[in-house]
């Protein structure tokens, strides 16, 4: 795949991430209740199942741009070009650096490999939150954007990331809103 394609592939995983992030964290009210779901109902297993999916998915995304550097085609590594300055960004993010990283990442392809992917032996599992890998998505985009994109590289300008995650959440938010009314 040439590098063109790696960098336009790696653009639409930040966009279904932000998609599918966005379609889990509507299911959540500020207060942190899950808004669909709770009691057992055949609707709920449908809602419950539905944002369990959403989580599912923006992990395999996520860990698709950001997991297993030998593994993943579409890895930041394989896509970006000045991969000194683009790691030393990516680590400001985390108070305590490289550790914090490895951490965190540790914790989505955990999840991701024993739960969302496969389904190991494991009886429990630690729901991941997805602030953090939201931002670093977020940023990942953009960094794409901003670095590895040459003028007409898209038909389309490709949307802004941050107001396509709040249309994304709110058009969520209607239908989780609808449903308990």
């Amino acid at each position: 795949m040439n590098k063109r394609n790696k960098v336009r592939k790696s653009c639409l995983l930040c966009i279904s991430f932000v998609r599918n992030c966005a379609f889990y964290n509507a299911s959540y009210a500020d207060d942190g209740s899950h808004l669909v779901g709770g009691t057992v109902s055949l609707s709920n297993q449908f809602w419950n199942t539905t944002t369990g999916n959403f989580l599912d998915m923006a992990v395999i995304e996520w860990c698709k741009l950001f997991g297993n550097d030998q593994l993943e085609k579409h890895h930041w590594k394989k896509v970006v070009k000045d991969k000194a300055r683009y790691k030393i960004q990516l680590l400001k993010m985390f108070e305590e650096g490289e550790v914090g990283w490895k951490a965190y990442w540790d914790g989505l392809q955990t999840y991701r490999n024993k739960f969302a992917a496969h389904l190991d032996e494991d009886n429990q599992y630690i729901v991941p939150y997805l602030h953090k890998a939201h931002e670093l998505v977020i940023n990942h985009y953009n960094y794409l954007l901003e670095h590895e994109v040459a003028e007409g590289f898209f038909r389309e300008p490709p949307p802004n990331i941050q107001t396509y995650y709040q249309q994304q959440f709110d058009m969520a938010r209607a239908v989780y809103d609808k449903q308990n009314g």
